[in-house]
Protein backbone atom coordinates (compact mmCIF):
# COMPACT_ATOMS: atom_id res chain seq x y z
CA UNK A 1 0.00 0.00 0.00
CA UNK A 2 1.07 3.51 -0.56
CA UNK A 3 1.05 6.30 1.84
CA UNK A 4 -0.07 9.76 0.23
CA UNK A 5 1.86 12.58 1.91
CA UNK A 6 1.61 15.60 -0.28
CA UNK A 7 -1.06 16.93 -2.05
CA UNK A 8 -1.28 15.65 -6.07
CA UNK A 9 -2.01 17.38 -8.93
CA UNK A 10 -5.49 17.59 -10.73
CA UNK A 11 -7.13 15.60 -12.90
CA UNK A 12 -7.01 16.23 -16.58
CA UNK A 13 -10.23 17.34 -16.64
CA UNK A 14 -11.77 20.09 -15.03
CA UNK A 15 -15.09 18.91 -13.41
CA UNK A 16 -17.25 19.89 -10.23
CA UNK A 17 -20.20 17.75 -8.81
CA UNK A 18 -18.75 14.59 -10.21
CA UNK A 19 -18.02 11.29 -8.35
CA UNK A 20 -14.90 9.37 -7.14
CA UNK A 21 -14.22 6.09 -5.97
CA UNK A 22 -10.79 4.64 -3.89
CA UNK A 23 -10.00 0.87 -5.51
CA UNK A 24 -6.80 -0.34 -3.89
CA UNK A 25 -3.93 2.26 -4.65
CA UNK A 26 -5.82 4.30 -6.92
CA UNK A 27 -8.79 6.71 -7.06
CA UNK A 28 -11.25 6.76 -9.83
CA UNK A 29 -13.28 10.07 -10.84
CA UNK A 30 -16.09 10.10 -13.25
CA UNK A 31 -18.73 12.10 -14.56
CA UNK A 32 -19.71 16.03 -13.21
CA UNK A 33 -20.05 18.66 -15.44
CA UNK A 34 -17.84 21.52 -16.33
CA UNK A 35 -19.55 24.12 -13.21
CA UNK A 36 -18.96 26.73 -14.82
CA UNK A 37 -21.43 28.99 -16.85
CA UNK A 38 -23.12 26.86 -19.51
CA UNK A 39 -22.31 23.88 -17.74
CA UNK A 40 -21.72 21.17 -20.13
CA UNK A 41 -21.55 17.64 -19.22
CA UNK A 42 -18.02 16.01 -18.46
CA UNK A 43 -17.78 12.18 -19.89
CA UNK A 44 -14.38 11.26 -19.27
CA UNK A 45 -13.04 9.09 -16.63
CA UNK A 46 -9.85 8.65 -15.25
CA UNK A 47 -7.98 6.85 -12.93
CA UNK A 48 -5.31 8.12 -10.26
CA UNK A 49 -2.51 5.85 -9.22
CA UNK A 50 -1.41 7.13 -5.74
CA UNK A 51 2.30 5.62 -6.02
CA UNK A 52 2.51 6.67 -9.25
CA UNK A 53 1.44 10.06 -8.72
CA UNK A 54 -0.02 9.97 -12.31
CA UNK A 55 -3.56 10.29 -13.91
CA UNK A 56 -5.10 8.41 -16.62
CA UNK A 57 -7.51 8.74 -18.90
CA UNK A 58 -10.38 6.26 -19.84
CA UNK A 59 -13.46 5.79 -21.62
CA UNK A 60 -15.56 8.08 -21.93
CA UNK A 61 -19.12 7.47 -20.15
CA UNK A 62 -22.27 6.76 -22.13
CA UNK A 63 -24.36 9.49 -20.22
CA UNK A 64 -23.65 12.71 -18.57
CA UNK A 65 -23.81 11.94 -14.72
CA UNK A 66 -23.80 15.26 -12.30
CA UNK A 67 -24.67 15.16 -8.77
CA UNK A 68 -24.78 10.87 -8.16
CA UNK A 69 -24.45 8.66 -5.80
CA UNK A 70 -21.23 6.53 -6.55
CA UNK A 71 -20.93 2.54 -5.13
CA UNK A 72 -17.71 0.19 -5.44
CA UNK A 73 -19.23 -3.33 -5.71
CA UNK A 74 -16.89 -6.27 -6.72
CA UNK A 75 -15.06 -5.20 -9.62
CA UNK A 76 -17.31 -2.55 -10.62
CA UNK A 77 -18.41 1.10 -10.37
CA UNK A 78 -21.85 1.72 -10.31
CA UNK A 79 -23.37 5.61 -10.91
CA UNK A 80 -27.05 5.71 -9.67
CA UNK A 81 -28.94 8.56 -11.09
CA UNK A 82 -27.75 12.15 -11.75
CA UNK A 83 -28.69 15.09 -13.88
CA UNK A 84 -27.51 14.97 -17.55
CA UNK A 85 -26.94 18.78 -18.23
CA UNK A 86 -26.70 17.96 -21.98
CA UNK A 87 -29.38 16.31 -22.21
CA UNK A 88 -31.52 18.13 -19.14
CA UNK A 89 -32.97 15.15 -17.97
CA UNK A 90 -32.19 12.86 -15.29
CA UNK A 91 -30.26 9.34 -15.79
CA UNK A 92 -30.42 5.99 -15.12
CA UNK A 93 -28.13 3.80 -13.09
CA UNK A 94 -24.40 3.26 -15.14
CA UNK A 95 -21.79 0.86 -14.28
CA UNK A 96 -18.15 0.06 -15.54
CA UNK A 97 -15.47 -2.34 -14.36
CA UNK A 98 -11.99 -1.17 -12.56
CA UNK A 99 -9.41 -1.55 -15.22
CA UNK A 100 -6.33 -2.46 -13.53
Amino acid sequence: MCVLLSPVYCSVQSRGYHVMVAHGDHLFVAAGNTNAGDRRDVMTTEMYDICLDSWTTLSPSLHGQSEAPAVQCDSRIYILGGYSWDAHSFQVITSFPFLI
